[in-house]
């Protein structure tokens, strides 16, 4: 029970006083224990000190009491006493009058006036009569979430506990009195709901609520702007804007009310006097009861529109394809640098070996067996070439064969390199901004306000300098999203942009090895939007908790399935045959226009040498010509 009152009643409470009776005087101490108030105002038409000696009983160690006599003020001096007691105090206070006192008509105007009746105070107010309560409050600025409760009489020991509300009197609402309870003899609250203040007052009558949408031109198909928002078709399109209104509908019919609906073109800019335009201009102004369109939290915004509960979500990320990283040596790349110095300093060594091994079972000074020859026959077998030759010695034999165990281990090393190369996705290089900064790629930006804005106030400093690469090609970097993403499917660009309706247009241009070489770097957590309603606004409680109920329910989350783009999945399923592409096979070229280059290069050498001792020996006959390569 005591939440319940707890939840009934407000932090701040304004208590009209009447007569303090005993019974009355019981009632109020229950109220203040229920609602935990630690100070209470009385306003009465009595004196001052009447009022004093009737409160008195009221007080307590830990609870402070004030009075105000508004019997004999003036207007001017109302004025000044609202300023004194109505500035908010540090703590939960409360405060106690009649609807009988004379002067409360004009107490009651000022208070509406000054929008004290807002949900930051809740008011118990006692009445003879309900019906007089209509007649006296009828007319004041009693909304939507006015935390004001009657009391009214029933016997001598017995109290009607009542809820008072009017759905929105700017709207034409009609003021509700609703019994919730009574007080009796047992000094306790009987409530007769366990209903919350806003689930009693669910029901808004029908009333017809003003709201801005934001809907920039063109809209597609040649559409009228309410078509395109009760459209379920090209989710992508305006999903922010068309999703919240799928939401506002649902409260629509779960709240009994309509809404008349104004589109502006853009969410807000601010001139040069500090006027504010667009959605959240119309909101700032009371023009309307609530925007449609989700905007984020910003400094500026503070204390200009209130937000309720999040209803979308947007995702900033840079999206590109993903550079090949291929090695322009990847026939060298499945040995280090190191290995193959030591199988080039192996050959020569096994070389020379196997010519000493021949020389000495050949018994011969002069064979075919020379050091060039030796080395060749040693890289032949290394690169899978064989052996030719004979030997008789074991030891030859078994040198041999360990040389061509060794080549096919490492061939075996080799190749399955080369083929995994192919085979295997290559590694993803760039993942964090700093990456993206310094890549080859050109960057570019989503011409939506908010992705450039939440690029340019980004903590990321690598994220300011492609924000600074941006703005200084602005005229060709800063595009619509289509253009960016079919700029973003070739090679060697970036964009960034929101993926909440980027994804599914990605969906409609890649083939499936585009997508699975798409690749997203973060610069900025998700963002999420709220719809906003004007400060002081008595429908903000209404929407957040609905909103929030969505949550709990699971409503939410199935909306956000259907509007909020999901990244498209890579499909590997298809099994594809894998080519040797170009910038595989190139270097396979490289190594041998490097071979062919250095034997020109001998046999130039060669050929000089050749022509040198044909030249020095022209007039020895029989005689072995002279060569720089002896056997």
């Amino acid at each position: 029970m005591k939440r319940n009152i707890s939840t009934l009643l407000s932090v701040i409470v304004c208590l009209i006083a009447t007569t303090v009776t005993s019974p009355t005087t019981n009632l109020i101490k229950d109220y203040i224990k229920y609602v935990n108030v630690k100070t209470v105002l009385f306003i009465s038409c009595e004196s001052t000190t009447k009022l004093l000696e009737k409160v008195t009983k009221l007080h307590s160690t830990d609870t402070y009491v004030n009075v105000w006599s508004i019997s004999n003020e003036s207007v001017a001096s109302n004025a000044f006493n609202f300023t004194q007691f109505f500035v908010r105090p540090k703590g939960s206070h409360a405060i106690i009058v009649d609807l009988g006192c004379e002067k409360i008509k004009s107490f009651l105007g000022q208070s509406s006036q000054e929008v004290l009746f807002h949900s930051e105070r809740a008011w118990l107010m006692f009445s003879k009569s309900i019906g007089r309560s209509y007649v006296i409050l009828g007319q004041e600025n009693i909304n939507l979430d006015a935390g004001v409760t009657l009391v009214t009489r029933l016997n001598n020991s017995e109290y009607q506990i009542s809820d008072v509300y009017n759905p929105s009197k700017l709207r034409g609402g009609r003021l509700n009195i609703t019994t919730i309870g009574t007080w009796g003899r047992n000094r306790r609250f009987t409530l007769i709901t366990e209903q919350t203040r806003i689930e009693r007052r669910r029901d808004l009558g029908g009333l017809t609520l003003l709201a801005t949408v934001t809907l920039p031109s063109p809209i597609p198909h040649n559409q009228t702007f309410m078509e395109h928002l009760e459209s379920s078709e090209l989710t992508q399109i305006n999903s922010l804007d068309r999703s919240t209104y799928k939401l506002f509908k649902l409260m629509m019919e779960i709240h009994n009310f309509k809404v008349l609906i104004h589109r502006t073109d853009h969410w807000v800019t601010v001139d040069s006097r500090g006027h504010w335009t667009g959605t959240l201009g119309m909101v700032q102004r009371g023009e309307v009861d609530f925007a449609m369109t989700g905007a984020r939290h910003q400094d500026d915004r503070y204390g200009q529109v209130d937000a309720t509960a999040d209803s979308y979500y947007v995702q900033l990320k840079f999206l590109f394809q993903h550079p090949k990283s291929i090695s322009s040596s990847v026939f060298l790349s499945p040995l280090n640098e190191v290995v193959w110095i030591v199988l080039v300093l192996f050959g020569l060594f096994t070389a020379a070996s196997l010519r000493q091994s021949f020389l000495l079972e050949n018994k011969r000074q002069c064979t075919d067996y020379t050091y060039s020859n030796s080395f060749l026959i040693v890289f032949g077998i290394l690169f899978q070439q064989g052996h030719r030759g004979s030997t008789n010695y074991v030891s030859s034999k078994v040198f041999v064969i360990s040389v061509l165990l060794l080549s096919f281990l490492m061939f075996q090393f080799y190749s399955s390199f080369i083929i995994s190369s192919l085979l295997i996705e290559p590694p993803k290089t760039i993942k964090t901004m700093r990456q993206l900064a310094h890549s080859k790629l050109k960057c570019y930006a989503d011409d939506v306000p908010y992705v450039l804005d939440n690029l340019r106030h980004s903590q990321d400093e690598s994220a300011n300098e492609i924000y600074q690469q941006i703005m200084h090609d602005a005229g060709t970097r800063i595009v619509n999203v289509q253009k960016g993403l079919d700029l973003m499917k070739e090679h060697g660009y970036a964009l960034t942009t929101d993926v909440s309706y980027a994804y599914p247009k990605l969906k409609a241009i890649l083939t499936d090895k585009q997508i699975c070489n798409l690749q997203e770097v973060s610069y900025i957590q998700g963002i999420y939007g709220y719809p906003v309603v004007p400060m002081k606004s008595p429908l903000k409680e209404l929407i957040k908790l609905s909103l929030r109920k969505f949550h709990e329910t699971g409503i939410m989350s199935h909306h956000w399935d259907i509007w909020i783009g999901k990244k498209p999945k890579c499909n590997k399923s298809n099994i594809e045959l894998v080519q040797v592409d170009w910038a595989h096979f190139v270097s396979s070229l490289y190594v041998l226009a490097t071979g062919i280059t250095t034997s020109i290069g001998f046999l130039s050498i060669e050929v000089f040498t050749n022509w040198y001792c044909t030249r020095k020996t022209k007039r020895l006959r029989r005689s072995a010509p002279f060569c720089w390569i002896k056997c």
